[in-house]
């Protein structure tokens, strides 16, 4: 087995990619068929969300794989980030600062602080530190656009 040449990974540092990977898990539960083997994961700041192969990611050692995006959906509304989501829920709970508190490099004066983990069974969670919040992920689907 070949040793990969990082990055395996990568985003620009723009609104459409981010700051900061938030460290991902391979799905392996049974909610969501479509990200079996993917490896999930977001950007820290920006509340992106997005997935990668895991398969080409461990098979190709040269060059940093597809990366496909995850849109949000919450409230029979489409989010390309949770960074709408977790504002909201950050004023519902009493949270005083304009946007959200912390800032970045891309994501400014606003910070989701999103964190991405799996409980036992292998199902997927979005943390987001800026309001506090966990939500369990109970559907995919895939952004038409990739990245």
């Amino acid at each position: 087995m070949e040793v990969p040449e990082y990055p395996v990974i990568e985003y620009p540092h723009t609104k459409d990619g981010g700051d900061a990977i938030a460290g991902g898990f391979v799905y392996h539960g049974k909610l969501l068929p479509m990200l079996q083997g993917k490896y999930v994961f977001g950007d820290i700041t920006t509340g992106r969300i997005w997935y990668a192969d895991y398969n080409e990611m461990r098979e190709n050692t040269k060059t940093a794989v597809a990366i496909h995006s995850l849109n949000i959906e919450w409230n029979g509304e489409t989010y390309t980030s949770m960074s709408p989501i977790v504002e909201a829920a950050y004023h519902e709970r009493g949270g005083k600062d304009p946007d959200l508190p912390g800032n970045s490099t891309v994501s400014g004066a606003s910070r989701v602080d999103l964190r991405v983990a799996v409980d036992a069974s292998g199902e997927l969670y979005i943390l987001s530190k800026s309001d506090g919040m966990i939500r369990a992920v109970v559907g995919a689907t895939a952004s038409s656009a990739r990245n």
